[in-house]
């Protein structure tokens, strides 16, 4: 079984996230492939691009889809240190109480980010020419 996961790139919390669930032992193969993407409009067509970059999303390789806080739960159920943490969270009102603080973390990740001095990586960064190295007409992009 593999989980794509599919997750907010423009974000230094999910980045956070994707790196260190990469880094964990886990019991299925994780892909991390950034919301809105070409590559994630490529696998998944059907999937609302505006909702994949505003809430977790987990695709199962049978096509199985989980939002939210649920995606949130699945990945935890793949990482070997934390699947335990997940079971003891089936529970429909512990499923509820995820599902609020998921939610409240996914509106304020970007103001957590800044708070706690986290930045994204820069993406689609292409190198600049600065003016007057090597361009001689001037044309050059700054």
């Amino acid at each position: 079984m593999k989980l794509t996961v599919l997750f907010d790139a423009d974000c230094a919390l999910c980045w956070r996230a994707r790196r260190w669930m990469s880094n964990q032992a886990t019991y299925v193969e994780l892909e991390f492939v950034a919301a809105g993407s070409a590559r994630a409009q490529e696998l998944y067509p059907s999937l609302d691009d505006k909702e994949t970059r505003q809430l977790l999303h987990v695709v199962a390789d049978d096509g199985r889809v989980w939002v939210g806080a649920r995606a949130w739960l699945v990945c935890l159920w793949a990482v070997r240190r934390t699947r335990a943490l997940a079971m003891s969270l089936r529970t429909p009102a512990r499923i509820a109480l995820a599902q609020r603080f998921v939610h409240g973390v996914s509106r304020n990740r970007y103001a957590l980010s800044r708070l706690l001095g986290w930045e994204a990586p820069l993406r689609n960064v292409r190198p600049v020419t600065p003016v007057g190295s090597g361009c001689d007409d001037g044309s050059c992009d700054v």
